[in-house]
């Protein structure tokens, strides 16, 4: 990728990302700050850091708080990529016609796209 590519990609992310205050912010209207404290602390919750901020993609939390399916999806994401930048690109910017036109975040949330969305991660990297 070229550096406008690379400009492009880190700017797709940081706009689809919280800060370490939104994520605590979010995090703290169901959690306690030693919560908070803990999921910040626990790894779980995936972050890359841009010119000395930190960023969290936002489609890991789902009402304040990290997405129930959130491990499994990084299983899969795992197997495809250690980039969380490309990461963050599977998930929001493609959208496949198998899912209706959607994005795999958007398929993942989706009662009758559900199980396609998890059929279509377990296969990145199969000519994606």
């Amino acid at each position: 990728m070229n550096e406008l590519g690379r400009a492009e990609a880190r700017e797709f992310f940081i706009t689809g990302s919280y800060s370490v205050e939104q994520v605590r912010r979010e995090l703290s209207t169901v959690h306690t700050e030693p919560e908070v404290d803990e999921i910040l602390s626990s790894g779980r919750l995936r972050h890359k850091e841009f010119e000395g901020q930190v960023y969290y993609p936002a489609w890991q939390l789902r009402e304040g708080a990290p997405r129930p399916d959130l491990d499994r999806i990084f299983d899969e994401l795992d197997r495809y990529t250690t980039s969380l930048t490309t990461a963050d690109r599977v998930m929001r910017l493609a959208e496949h016609d198998e899912l209706g036109g959607a994005t795999i975040l958007v398929a993942l949330d989706d009662p009758e796209l559900h199980e396609r969305a998890w059929a279509k991660l377990g296969r990145l990297g199969e000519g994606f």
